[in-house]
């Protein structure tokens, strides 16, 4: 016998439903690792650069 959360997760609405939440996740996730990413480079360059890089970020 299935339990009624069982049975209702295989509705397509709330399939769906996960879908979207994941896709949330997942691009919530991905800025986060793009900022990390960012802060690393900044980090690499030069002060010279790094003043300049800083200046474009903060224009987007």
């Amino acid at each position: 016998m299935k339990k009624g959360w069982e049975r209702r997760d295989r509705r397509p609405r709330f399939q769906r439903a996960r879908k979207r939440q994941n896709l949330g996740r997942r691009k919530e996730n991905a800025d986060k690792e793009l900022k990390r990413k960012n802060a690393k480079n900044i980090l690499s360059l030069t002060l010279k650069e790094r003043t300049k890089e800083r200046g474009k970020i903060l224009d987007d």
